[in-house]
C-alpha cells in the first residue's frame, strides 16, 4: 500500500523553509515507529535539503567527524530519502539536526516519542565544530575524538597579513541558522567588527534577536531586500555576508561581498568539495571571506599609486624599466564606491544634484580614502558643505568634514 500523508499545503504560504519543516514532520510523524535500536552507535542526519547551501557536502564532513568517534550514519532526510528510510529512523540513538529550518519540529518529535535526544549546535566554524563533538560524546558516552589537523587556519593568524583584517566592519544577513553561525566566526575567529546581522526567515527570529542583543546589536527581521539595502548602506560595512540578493546590492554599493547562505546562484554549487561544517568547511569559509577583503585591499593600494611615476596609467611596463611606452589611457573611470567620476582637467568636479564643486586637490586627497568607505566621506562632507552654505570643497572642508562626524 501507498502510504497517503495529509498535508498543511498552506503553511507554504508563510514561507518556504517554514513550509518544509512542516511538510517533512508530518511525513516523519506518520511514518517513523518505534524500532529496535542498531548494534552500532548510530544517528540520524536531519534537516538537509537538495538545494541547501552546501548540505551534500555538509553531509559528508559531519559524516566523517562521526565516524572519527565510531559512530554511524542511519538515515540522511529528507535529501535522498525514502519511506522505508523515514520507517528506520526509530533505530538510530540520537539526531543530528543539521539545519533546524527544516528539521526542527521533526527532531523534538523524534526526540519526544522516540526518546531520540538531538543535537542543539550547528557545527559551522572552528569552535562550534569542538563544541559539537563535545556535545556528541556526551550525548553517547563516547571519548570525543579531535582531528584539526586538516585546519589551515592557524598559519595564516599567525602571520603578519592577518592583521591588515581585524576590525573589518562586517554586516551579516541570510537565513538564521548561516547567519548565526557567520557572525560568531566573524567576531570570535576572524577578529571582525559585525555591525549588524539579520534573517530572512521570522521562525528563527527570537534566537537571532538573542545573538544580536549579545553583540550590541538590533537584529533586522525582515524578507524586504529593499530594507536590507537601506541599512547597508546607511552602516557602510567593508564587507558583507549575506545570500545573493546581498551580493546584488553589495555590486551597486561598491562593496565586497561573500555568499553564505541560500538563495544563492548556481556559481555558488562549485564542483570541488567546498562543506560549510566541520573543519574543512572552516578552510572554506575562511577562504570564501577573505579573499573578498584581500582582493579590495589591493584595489585600494592600486588606486593610492596610480599617480606614482611606476603606476599611473601612463607608465610603461615595469620589466622595461618603465620607459616603454604605454598604451594611450581611456577616460579615467570611476573607482569602486565613488557615487561621482574622478576629476577633469578644468580642475572641479561638480557634486549631484546640487552646486557644490570638488576641488582638484580635494578629489584627489578623497581617492586616497579606501574604496569601500569612500562613497560614504563624499557624502557626508557634502551634506557637511552644504549644511554651511560652501560651494567649493577644498581639503580644508574634507578634514573639517571628517572632524564634524568623528564627533
Amino acid at each position: 500500500p501507498v502510504p497517503v500523508i495529509p498535508l498543511e499545503l498552506p503553511s507554504y504560504q508563510r514561507k518556504e523553509n517554514f513550509g518544509a519543516d512542516e511538510t517533512f514532520f508530518q511525513i516523519v510523524k506518520a511514518l517513523a515507529k518505534p524500532i529496535d535500536r542498531s548494534a552500532q552507535i548510530s544517528c540520524n542526519l536531519i534537516g538537509v535539503t537538495g538545494l541547501g547551501f552546501r548540505h551534500r557536502d555538509d553531509i559528508a564532513e559531519i559524516s566523517g567527524l562521526l565516524s572519527d568517534m565510531g559512530i554511524s550514519v542511519n538515515v540522511v532526510a529528507p535529501m535522498g530519502s525514502s519511506p522505508s528510510d523515514i520507517k528506520r529512523l526509530g533505530a538510530a540513538h540520537f539526531n543530528v539536526l543539521m539545519y533546524p529550518e527544516t528539521g526542527e519540529m521533526a527532531a523534538r518529535w523524534l526526540e519526544r516519542e522516540l526518546g531520540q535526544p538531538y543535537t542543539k549546535i550547528v557545527p559551522i566554524g572552528v569552535g562550534a565544530t569542538r563544541d559539537f563533538i563535545a556535545e556528541v560524546a556526551q550525548i553517547t558516552g563516547l571519548d570525543p575524538v579531535v582531528d584539526d589537523s586538516r585546519l589551515r587556519l592557524p598559519w595564516y593568524s599567525a602571520s603578519v597579513d592577518s592583521t591588515y583584517l581585524t576590525g573589518k566592519r562586517v554586516f551579516i544577513f541570510g537565513d538564521g541558522t548561516h547567519a548565526m553561525a557567520a557572525a560568531r566566526i566573524a567576531r570570535d575567529e576572524m577578529g571582525f567588527e559585525v555591525v549588524g546581522m539579520g534573517c530572512y526567515n521570522r521562525e528563527m527570529a527570537r534566537p537571532m534577536r538573542a545573538l544580536a542583543k549579545s553583540f550590541g546589536l538590533d537584529a533586522l527581521i525582515t524578507d524586504d531586500y529593499l530594507e536590507v539595502e537601506q541599512q547597508i548602506e546607511a552602516l557602510a560595512p567593508e564587507m558583507i555576508l549575506g545570500t545573493q540578493m546581498e551580493r546584488h546590492i553589495g555590486k551597486r554599493l561598491g562593496i565586497p561581498c561573500a555568499v553564505i547562505s541560500a538563495p544563492v546562484h548556481v556559481q555558488d554549487f562549485p564542483a570541488r568539495y567546498s562543506p560549510q561544517m566541520g573543519f574543512e568547511g572552516a578552510n572554506v569559509i575562511f577562504d570564501t571571506w577573505v579573499h573578498p577583503l584581500v582582493m579590495g585591499l589591493e584595489e585600494h593600494l592600486l588606486h593610492m599609486f596610480r599617480d606614482d611615476f611606476e603606476f599611473n596609467d601612463a607608465a610603461g611596463a615595469s620589466h622595461h624599466g618603465g620607459h616603454g611606452v604605454a598604451d594611450k589611457p581611456q577616460s579615467t573611470s570611476r573607482a569602486v564606491g565613488d557615487s561621482q567620476p574622478a576629476a577633469v582637467e578644468a580642475g572641479a568636479v561638480h557634486a549631484a544634484d546640487t552646486q557644490t564643486i570638488w576641488l582638484i586637490e580635494a578629489e584627489k586627497e578623497l581617492k586616497k580614502i579606501p574604496f569601500f568607505v569612500r562613497g560614504k566621506a563624499r557624502r557626508n562632507t557634502e551634506t557637511y558643505a552644504a549644511s554651511r552654505g560652501v560651494q567649493e570643497i577644498s581639503i580644508d572642508t574634507l578634514y573639517e568634514a571628517k572632524a564634524h562626524y568623528a564627533q
